[in-house]
């Protein structure tokens, strides 16, 4: 049997028309049926508020007429008829300021035997007069409101003679809304169309117009048709949509892109080709292009596109860094080999910066990876844009960035340097990453060479060897590579000097400390002494400087800590340091901020008792932790220990340090003491001193190397002194054994 095929554009209009027919339908009946059930509701409410008004209306005019014949007993009406001249008074003094009376009514008239009224008022809307005929309940139009008047003869209890008549006046809907609570009528909303006076109260319930009450049935009613239209549109127009989508889109769409395809190929031009799909009821416009596509072009094209993105894949995976969009180390590789051809033909000046992130670790474990991936990236945009037209940066790995600087002299290679490292000092990192801590960087230069032929590893030792020189305090954040930088980085990068330090902090081997005295300057006797760090290495005796770039390169920082704490506790237990003195030890600023500094220390609490512990903290260092570092600092003091800020003025945040964290001991780093010398600086440093010393925490001067700057020193109010004045480091005898070896562990080596 020949299947039947219609113009995708049939089928959607079709349906379209078949869904709306629906829609309309079912919202047509929905609507009928609800204002049926809802006129029927509000009739049945209607006739109840009807009810309940005229029974209102009844009991208003009870209460009304009860209140007025209780006012015909009243006496003082029989004085005003027996001396009428004294009503004006009367009325003016004793009815207008009648609180009682104006409860139900709003104005009253005293009439005699024959009618008459005793007064006339001009404002009073009470007849003048009054008859037998009078003495009816009347109602009057009053706006959209009706007036109630009220006439009543005046006779005394018992008696049959007629003294007079009362008429009083009110309005009936202030009454209403007072004494009375409606169930089905909206108060506000009651009025009166009264268009002619009227005895009779069905005139009055005929002439009110009122507003139902919003009842509770109603409101779900209007609830229910409502999600019944929001039914109906889920269920009807939401499938249309996506019905009159799915044809008119997508099936339009593909078959234009058929048709396009045909034509395409037709002239030779097939690169792009789609399949149409089968089904039971097909399209006429893709029963045409079927007919002319082609498996093979379409094939083919499919797998030169797929090739094209591999190849694109590959090369992005092969030259640039995932997390920072720039190249990487085989992209370098692969510069440098360019650059060296070019430059056999070309001679060009060659050299490397190096750059390095300082305390990335820190910064990368303190606020984790994320942030640390950020800091990365925004450092790749600072120095992107620092770096000169035409100059690429590369990522070799972690976070050191290196650039190939061509035809740069010295003068040139530091304003390089220099544009970098302001850039990143001025990214807002606490703004975005929330860093509290300066992101700086150390940045090496390799020498200018114009040799093609020179070896990249040559050329990246050099910048590497500068670049770990930046990192030390002492010197700045960009130094350019020289030869001697070699000896006084050998410990760095002599593979025999990194096994020195490795051996000395995993076995303890070479390891010793050697003491330099801390003196009082009031007495000059030994307040404590100051633990230093020595490796011996065959006949050599590496020195912290020689020690640390080691340590800090590859990240030892805790592990070397705990060494020289296990060297420490053996001195102590083998009675090194003199009872009454103490001893102080520095800490890295991670192991500072570490969670297992206090039970590491644990130990070292027997001997609190005969010696001072301090615990020095570099103020050099970079401490991101600051709030672990205090806590735990804080701990220990509580222990016995003590805590000590060491070379306090020369590092990242010296007030910082001073007011966050707990100091008994403030070490004044040498630059300071040197310029003492300057009157300037004499009465700065003079200053910080008794502000110090005010706030209970000791001062100690360091590098006190003669008499002049002794005197110096003294004369600034410094309670301690430190230095070759005060005595050489060297290593110290024991004393006698302590006596706490006899009631504890003796650590390794110790016995």
């Amino acid at each position: 049997m020949a299947s039947i095929s219609f113009s995708f554009r049939h089928y959607a209009l079709w349906l379209i028309l078949l869904l709306s027919v629906t829609y309309v339908v079912f919202g047509l009946l929905a609507y009928h049926q609800y204002e049926t059930a809802k006129q029927a509701i509000q009739d049945s409410e209607q006739q109840i508020a009807a009810s309940e008004l005229e029974a209102t209306i009844h009991h208003t005019m009870a209460i009304l007429q009860e209140e007025a014949e209780r006012l015909t007993q009243w006496d003082e009406l029989y004085q005003q008829l027996h001396s009428p001249t004294h009503f004006p008074y009367w009325y003016t003094h004793r009815i207008r300021g009648n609180a009682e009376l104006h409860t139900y009514f709003e104005d009253l008239m005293v009439y005699d035997a024959e009618g008459r009224a005793l007064a006339v008022s001009e404002d009073s809307r009470l007849p003048r007069s009054v008859g037998e005929e009078g003495v009816l309940d009347r109602y009057l139009p009053d706006g959209k409101d009706a007036r109630v008047i009220l006439v009543r003869p005046l006779r005394r209890t018992g008696a049959t003679k007629v003294e007079g008549y009362l008429a009083l006046s009110t309005r009936l809907l202030p009454n209403i809304r007072q004494r009375h609570l409606f169930n089905k009528i909206a108060p506000q909303s009651l009025y009166f169309v009264l268009q002619e006076p009227t005895t009779r109260v069905a005139d009055l319930v005929a002439a009110a117009r009122f507003d139902l009450r919003q009842t509770f049935a109603m409101q779900v009613m209007d609830e229910l048709l409502l999600r019944l239209i929001l039914l109906l549109g889920v269920l009807v127009l939401l499938p249309t949509m996506a019905l009159m989508y799915f044809f008119m889109h997508m099936v339009g769409r593909n078959v234009q892109h058929v048709l396009e395809v045909v034509a395409a190929l037709r002239t030779g031009d097939g690169t792009h080709l789609s399949a149409s799909e089968e089904g039971v009821l097909k399209i006429r416009e893709l029963e045409m292009a079927e007919q002319s596509l082609l498996d093979y072009h379409r094939e083919l094209s499919q797998m030169n596109d797929a090739l094209d993105e591999k190849n694109r894949e590959l090369w992005n995976l092969a030259h640039l860094d995932a997390l920072t969009g720039a190249q990487n180390r085989r992209a370098f590789e692969h510069f440098w080999n360019t650059l060296q051809s070019l430059a056999e033909r070309d001679q060009r000046s060659m050299r490397l910066m190096l750059c390095d992130v300082n305390h990335f670790k820190a910064i990368n474990d303190t606020y984790g990876h994320d942030v640390g991936d950020a800091v990365l990236q925004a450092i790749v945009r600072c120095l992107q844009r620092a770096l000169r037209r035409g100059e690429q940066l590369f990522r070799l790995g972690g976070d050191e960035f290196v650039c190939v600087l061509l035809d740069c002299d010295d003068r040139q290679a530091m304003a390089v340097a220099a544009r970098c490292a302001r850039e990143v000092s001025r990214y807002p990192f606490r703004e975005e990453l929330g860093i509290k801590e300066p992101v700086r960087l150390s940045i090496g230069i390799s020498p200018a060479t114009e040799d093609p032929n020179t070896p990249l590893n040559v050329l990246l030792r050099q910048a590497d060897v500068a670049m770990y020189h930046s990192k030390r305090p002492s010197t700045g954040a960009i130094t350019i590579y020289r030869e001697s930088l070699d000896s006084e980085a050998g410990a760095v990068f002599s593979s025999s000097a990194n096994e020195a330090v490795y051996r000395a902090i995993e076995k303890g081997e070479g390891l010793c400390l050697y003491y330099q005295p801390v003196r009082n300057l009031d007495d000059e006797c030994i307040s404590y002494y100051e633990a230093l760090l020595r490796i011996h290495h065959g006949d050599e005796v590496l020195m912290p400087a020689d020690i640390l770039p080691v340590v800090e390169s590859r990240r030892l920082e805790r592990e070397l800590d705990q060494a020289v704490m296990n060297e420490l506790l053996q001195a102590l237990y083998m009675g090194v340091i003199p009872a009454g003195t103490g001893v102080s030890i520095n800490l890295s600023a991670s192991s500072i901020s570490g969670s297992g500094i206090v039970s590491a220390l644990e130990p070292f609490r027997p001997f609190l008792s005969d010696i001072r512990i301090v615990i020095e903290v570099t103020e050099t260092a970079l401490i991101t932790r600051m709030e672990e570092a205090s806590s735990n600092l804080l701990h220990l003091r509580n222990q016995g220990f003590l805590v000590a800020l060491d070379d306090f003025g020369s590092g990242y945040s010296s007030l910082r340090y001073l007011t966050t964290m707990p100091v008994d001991i403030v070490k004044f780093d040498v630059s300071l003491i040197r310029a003492l010398d300057q009157e300037a600086q004499f009465r700065l440093v003079s200053r910080l001193v008794d502000f110090i010393g005010d706030t209970g925490q000791r001062t100690v001067a360091e590098g006190v190397e003669d008499e002049q700057t002794l005197r110096r020193v003294r004369a600034a109010g410094f309670a301690c002194m430190q230095g070759f004045l005060a005595g050489r480091p060297q290593p110290l005898r024991p004393h006698r054994v302590s006596e706490k070896s006899e009631s504890a562990d003796v650590p390794r080596g110790a016995a």
